[in-house]
């Protein structure tokens, strides 16, 4: 249901802000949004009690994680996300790719500590990255959006389609060098500290 909403939610919001003029679908997107609202709602005190079910279940087994382990994760990660970076392809393992950088930049703050004597990241660096590719990403499902049989926007599709290419060069220069960027290599090198390199 939830997804189903913001579906619904992020359609108008592209509809406004391309302009479209399209009643049926619109009136389509606000009638299906409602349902799905309702439908939420009237579940929301079953997906309340399995969420407190399951962390119930769960705490008792949660242990703490060393530090050794925490910087291990980031970098093999980092390691993974190099790797895809430097064969830098635009498809859906790139998607994949945002997907562990925001999980890094999620656990910054709890890892903090952890990586303080092992490994130094840049999270602005990260985050702009990862909003760089979301962006890149949205503009591939407002195509489509906009390419389908009760749209077919082409004026709309011109525009996104210019505006993806902007978007793939602004990706491309942003991960060039992205582990030296990521993990500030280059900053520390010139302070005089120690740096491993995991590459």
């Amino acid at each position: 249901d939830g997804g189903k909403i913001r579906e619904a939610y992020l359609n108008l919001q592209l509809s406004s802000k391309y302009g479209l003029q399209n009643d049926d679908f619109i009136l389509q997107q606000v009638n299906g949004m409602d349902k799905d609202i309702k439908a939420f709602m009237d579940n929301s005190k079953q997906y309340l009690k399995t969420v407190r079910a399951v962390h119930a279940k769960i705490e008792d087994g949660l242990k703490a994680v060393k530090g050794e382990n925490i910087s291990e994760f980031y970098k093999g990660q980092l390691e993974q996300i190099t790797v895809t970076l430097h064969k830098l392809e635009f498809n859906e393992g790139l998607h994949e790719c945002r997907k562990k950088i925001k999980t890094l930049l999620y656990n910054r703050k709890i890892a903090a500590e952890a990586l303080e004597s092992s490994l130094r990241i840049d999270n602005d660096y990260l985050d702009k990255l990862q909003e760089g590719i979301g962006q890149w990403h949205d503009s591939l499902l407002e195509i489509g959006l906009f390419s389908s049989p009760g749209i077919n926007d082409r004026t709309v599709i011109a525009k996104i389609k210019r505006q993806n290419a902007r978007q793939r060069k602004s990706i491309s220069n942003l991960a060039h060098d992205f582990w030296k960027k990521a993990t500030l290599t280059d900053q520390a090198i010139n302070n005089g500290q120690e740096v491993r390199v995991w590459v």
